[in-house]
């Protein structure tokens, strides 16, 4: 039985396993799920007003990699405003 004692936290997991999660990602860069909680929006709306935000070139996109939990790699789309 699992108990809430034996759970750890992501952080907790990752740091223990030396694979701190977006340690490579500068300052300033967010994903668009970081930018909904910055803004207050849903995705959808977070979505949309970044795409016009680069469309504009008012913001930037770059791909950083990260790392899952069980070490795969994946590409995930960062934004930051120039």
């Amino acid at each position: 039985m699992v108990t809430a004692k034996s759970l750890i936290s992501w952080e907790e997991l990752t740091k223990a396993l030396g694979k701190e999660v977006g340690s490579d990602i500068p300052e300033g860069w967010l994903t668009r799920d970081q930018w909904c909680e910055e803004w207050d929006v849903n995705a959808r709306t977070a979505q949309r007003r970044i795409a016009e935000a680069v469309k504009a070139g008012v913001m930037s996109c770059r791909k950083f990699e990260l790392r899952g939990i069980v070490g795969q790699r994946y590409m995930c789309p960062h934004y930051r405003v120039k």
